[in-house]
């Protein structure tokens, strides 16, 4: 079967020892390599599964890679280790965290937990939250852990009038994860480095079971996830990795694309082998993002080619507004619905930023189409699911502290706060948990009933499976019971979470033979969102363009192609900035499979005020021939004018695909402006310098214009006092 790859694919996939840096461009069929190469290593270079570990970034992909490895090699690859880098971490901790002071049964915070520990320690030190922001502290501490350097030293380089206060929160935050057993997202990996440079046996235990390692999603691996894979490659260096540096979009999130970069630095004879047959696009989706992504530096190219067909050309659409935009989506989705008979779920609408998808979900409402927001409030976010969470938390690791402040007034049963910062503070005063102090308290009946009730819950841990246990602590907790109480619509939604968290449980309990709670609950805070895209489901999908990658659709909407909105603001000084988002338009052009559409707004209305674009350059990057344009704006429309009259055309193929489009060579809408300026016109500012006319109104001193500044944006000057110059 490994004959069925092509040239380069087999070239990679049987592949002997040493580094190798697989780069494999968008749909490329790099899973299906990854697969074939263990099953080479196995079956021809007789390599025992159990001396391989395959890391991915998702669950879903390690899944996916399980599964196909079971086709196969059948029971043959049972034995490979594979899993994210925090599951395998994690994996680790559980075996040998004892050896770094740490017990087995760790909790795992996940972002609202730790932002909950960071707010219970600014309480404790008596700091406004106004002052020192939790979400500040919490950036600090994942992003040193990210790196792989100790938080406390992150937080005495931070600048600030509460520098000092900071580096006593973030030093205490780490005490208090210490006292209740508890690590964080970022300690996994962290803490699994740490372990390793401390236990050089335990280090060369690892490296002789996992002797060859594959790396999947390399361009998305930060500083400390680098630290983990050169440690365990060692100095065999037999470590495969696949990636590509055009899809690199996660830097907010501490990916660091010069670890791809610089593979070849870092792990010398390392062999390249470049994917560039495409399995999933049409040629001219190819062309067209390849066109976009070549004006980056960083990167070391490549050219995607398909055997497939030329394709549809893409379409370009201009709009006048955001909701003329969303129509047009909607329209033409209903149309392509029709009169090709295409499911909602072949279709995707891609946006920069989670705010523009209110327009489209308006617009979806109102016709009717079922549609899922990929992105939106994680399953396991929802409230009545993490207090549950909570109380079997609790019943695993008692001294968990977070878990413990949530449910001990969860639902109310008159503990109040008084009371638990009492609580609390006997717990600080004698160095143990508050589940210890709650052990200690004879006084109060509420709390006396709150630990027989958890005592009751704990000595079931071991009798009751996971679903049984998760029942009793529904009935126990007196949950459930409050939510029939009260019957409301909201209360019905969370009975049903309750229902589907039951649900959740029985399923994985029938995936895994040795399931358990703990399991469970490592699985919850370890999932992606998405992990739980469904396939199967019939709804149309919406999504951020980071939440894109990994995914693929026939057809795609890449709505709000606009400067300052994609590329973002935010990336307008930024060199490296504006080269990933570069990357994340290539991402999300790559998604497509047989059509791709890309729209834009003159007007869009943004935090409360209309806000006037150019079209992305990324418009203009694409060549000639490969576009078609649509214009879909009001018959005339002054920059102030609120009038929505609206014609529909069609323009012809042009360069850059925005001439046809009602604009000029430089992207300027074409038509007379104000005060003798026209639309186009390019101008010259004392202070703002060169920009181009968009629009204006008014005559006398009244009049005014509106002018495109590049280095600042879009300025509205009464001409009187503008000091303008034509150029």
């Amino acid at each position: 079967m490994i004959d069925s790859l092509n040239e380069k694919q087999y070239e990679a996939a049987t592949y002997g020892d040493g580094p190798l840096l697989i780069l494999a461009g968008a749909g490329s069929g790099k899973t299906r390599v990854i697969t074939y190469r263990v099953a080479y290593l196995i079956e021809k270079k007789e390599v025992s599964p159990w001396n391989i570990m395959a890391v991915t970034f998702t669950n879903r992909a390690a899944g996916e890679m399980r599964e196909r490895i079971k086709e196969l090699l059948g029971s043959g690859g049972a034995e490979l280790s594979v899993g994210t880098f925090h599951a395998i971490c994690a994996a680790i901790l559980r075996r040998h965290i004892d050896r770094i002071g740490y017990s087995s049964s760790f909790a795992i915070y996940d972002d609202r937990d730790q932002i909950s520990a960071i707010k219970t320690i600014l309480d404790r030190e008596g700091l406004d939250e106004k002052a020192i922001n939790p979400k500040r502290i919490q950036s600090i501490i994942n992003d040193a852990k990210n790196r792989g350097v100790p938080p406390v030293d992150s937080a005495r380089t931070s600048f600030g009038f509460f520098k000092e206060k900071i580096v006593t929160v973030v030093e205490s935050y780490g005490k208090l994860l210490k006292e209740g057993n508890a690590l964080d997202f970022g300690d996994l990996i962290y803490l699994t480095v740490r372990l390793f440079n401390e236990c050089p046996d335990l280090l060369e235990t690892y490296r002789e079971k996992w002797r060859y390692l594959l790396v999947d999603e390399y361009q998305d691996t930060n500083p400390v996830q680098y630290q983990l894979i050169k440690l365990l490659a060692g100095k065999t260096m037999n470590i495969t990795v696949v990636g590509d540096d055009d899809q690199s979009i996660y830097r907010w999130r501490g990916a660091d694309i010069q670890n791809i970069l610089d593979f070849e630095r870092d792990f010398p004879g390392a062999h390249i082998v470049r994917l560039e047959q495409n399995y999933r696009s049409t040629q001219r989706i190819l062309s067209a993002a390849g066109a976009v992504v070549e004006k980056n530096l960083g990167r070391k190219g490549k050219e995607l080619w398909t055997e497939g067909s030329e394709g549809e050309p893409l379409t370009i659409c201009r709009t006048g507004n955001e909701y003329e935009e969303a129509r047009f989506i909607i329209d033409e989705i209903s149309s392509l619905h029709q009169t090709e008979n295409r499911g909602l779920k072949d279709f995707a609408i891609f946006y920069r930023t989670n705010s523009q998808s209110r327009v489209i979900e308006d617009e979806l409402v109102k016709r009717g189409i079922s549609y899922t927001v990929v992105g939106g409030m994680k399953f396991y976010d929802r409230m009545e699911v993490k207090d549950i969470l909570g109380y079997l938390r609790v019943i695993i690791n008692p001294d968990d502290t977070v878990a413990m402040k949530r449910i001990i007034n969860t639902p109310p049963r008159g503990i109040g706060k008084k009371t638990i910062e009492e609580l609390e503070e006997s717990a600080i005063t004698n160095g143990f948990s508050i589940y210890r102090a709650v052990e200690r308290e004879e006084n109060n009946k509420k709390v006396v009933a709150f630990r027989a009730m958890m005592e009751e819950l704990i000595s079931l841990k071991d009798e009751l499976d996971p679903v049984g246990l998760l029942e009793k602590v529904i009935e126990k907790s007196g949950y459930l019971k409050k939510l029939k109480e009260e019957k409301t619509i909201e209360n019905r939604s969370r009975i049903e979470n309750l229902e589907e968290l039951e649900e959740a449980i029985r399923e994985q309990a029938g995936e895994e033979e040795d399931f358990s709670i703990e399991a469970f609950l490592e699985r919850a805070v370890l999932m992606s969102e998405a992990d739980k895209l469904d396939d199967q489901e019939e709804r149309l999908t919406l999504m951020t363009l980071h939440g894109a990658k990994g995914l693929e659709f026939p057809v795609v909407f890449m709505a709000g192609m606009e400067e300052n909105l994609f590329p973002h603001s935010r990336s307008k000084d930024d060199p490296e900035g504006l080269e990933e988002e570069r990357r994340l338009c290539y991402v999300g052009m790559t998604r497509a499979m047989e059509r791709l559409y890309l729209s834009h707004a003159d007007r869009r209305r943004v935090f409360g005020s209309d806000q006037h674009n150019l079209p992305s350059r990324y418009l203009s990057d694409i060549p000639e021939g490969l576009t078609k344009n649509l214009n879909i704006v009001p018959d005339f429309a002054p920059i102030f004018s609120n009038k929505t009259a609206v014609s529909f055309q069609e323009n012809k193929t042009v360069k850059g695909g925005l001439a046809g489009a009602g604009f000029d060579e430089s992207g300027a809408a074409r038509g007379e402006a104000a005060g003798g300026y026209n639309k186009g016109d390019k101008v010259r500012h004392p202070t703002f310098a060169e920009g181009v006319v968009r629009g204006g109104e008014g005559t006398g001193d009244k009049a005014k214009v509106s002018v495109y500044f590049p280095r600042i944006g879009l300025k509205n000057l009464v001409l009187k006092y503008a000091n303008l110059e034509k150029i």
